[in-house]
């Protein structure tokens, strides 16, 4: 046969009304709030205690939690204290932030404006949330404030870049030096191989003098370098530099790229083809004789010609007296002429074939090794 077991059970009134006292484990039951309580064996029904059924009796709220109201009956109602917690409700634009002002005292601080970043201010002159929108100056910039900064090329792309995206990016100068960026950084900025003139006497960091020097090893010490050298330059593994002392930089073509050419001196075989055309004053010289007389005076010895033979005519002469003859030669010519042609001749020899350089500056010159 079955066993039935059967509870004290009442409304919450009956329960109230006769008010009795429960010996200690026994169950009481309110029909109509479905609680219950379990008596102790002194205490009345009105002082015990109910036990949770799964339906609220009331609620306490603690100091500071934001939340009030509660009840036993009903449906339990919670409210939220804005004076204690902040709602949706406080927000009222785009972009608004949760600020202080003091110690649990909430402030909002709107947006700034395009570029604008956000600046601690701790200062309470027009401040007082100790934060503010603002632009970065010399002074909020650490001086080794970025020690990794990756971006990918992928992500650097004309569409992501807005038109005025950034307007002014300001990074204190001493704070970038060569030291702090990548190796494969700066053979981009100046890749290796590259020949700079310097009114230095020694060669930079990381670049070599152009004096005809041998790097040894050069494959290994300089491997950029040695990758962008010329076959011409090397010799098994090492670097013969060329020298351009007194020589300057010329565009390879007729001369082969990395290697020298060129003289110090001009030679009569670089001197272009060419002829110098002499007009002297004449170039047909011609002589002739126009003919002489001789006048003799008395007391002068002449020479006659009579008849069989030669004899002076003198005072005391037994051809005659002495008198005074003029004797005169048929005026004639010797019949003699002459033509010079003047085919060729020089100068001597000119100049003094000393090197001769354009007005200049003296540098040296050093390539990028690294």
């Amino acid at each position: 046969m079955a066993v039935k077991i059967q509870l004290r059970r009442g409304t919450a009134a009956q329960w109230t009304s006769a008010n009795p006292t429960l010996s200690a484990g026994e169950f009481g039951f309110e029909t109509d709030t479905r609680q219950y309580k379990i008596g102790d064996g002194t205490t009345a029904w009105t002082s015990l205690a109910y036990y949770a059924t799964g339906t609220l009796t009331g609620i306490t709220t603690a100091s500071g939690s934001g939340l009030s109201g509660g009840g036993i009956t009903g449906v339990l109602t919670l409210a939220v204290d804005p004076a204690v917690v902040i709602t949706k409700d406080y927000v009222d634009a785009r972009g608004d932030l949760f600020t202080a002002t003091a110690n649990n005292t909430p402030a909002l601080l709107s947006l700034g404006t395009d570029g604008q970043v956000l600046i601690a201010d701790p200062s309470t002159v027009g401040n007082t949330r100790g934060i503010k929108w603002g632009q970065l100056t010399a002074a909020g910039i650490a001086s080794d404030a970025v020690t990794t900064v990756k971006i990918l090329d992928a992500n650097v792309t004309a569409g992501k870049l807005a038109s005025d995206s950034v307007t002014t990016v300001k990074i204190l100068d001493s704070n970038v030096t060569l030291a702090k960026l990548a190796s494969a950084v700066q053979s981009l900025l100046i890749p290796a191989g590259t020949i700079a003139a310097t009114v230095k006497s020694t060669a930079d960091t990381g670049w070599l003098l152009l004096s005809g020097q041998t790097i040894t090893s050069a494959d290994s010490t300089y491997p950029s370098l040695w990758s962008a050298a010329p076959a011409s330059w090397k010799s098994g593994t090492s670097l013969i530099l060329p020298n351009l002392a007194n020589r300057t930089l010329f565009q390879a073509g007729t001369t082969t790229l990395g290697a020298t050419g060129g003289s110090a001196t001009i030679a009569e075989a670089n001197l272009p083809s060419h002829v110098h055309t002499v007009n002297p004053p004449n170039t047909n010289v011609s002589i002739s004789d126009p003919g002489h007389n001789h006048s003799v005076t008395n007391g002068t010895s002449v020479v006659r010609q009579d008849g069989g033979g030669d004899a002076k005519l003198t005072a005391n002469s037994s051809y005659g007296p002495y008198n005074t003859y003029t004797v005169s030669n048929v005026s004639n010519t010797t019949g003699i002429s002459a033509t010079v042609d003047i085919a060729q001749f020089n100068s001597g020899s000119v100049g003094s074939g000393t090197a001769y350089y354009q007005p200049h500056l003296a540098v040296n010159y050093q390539i990028k090794a690294h």
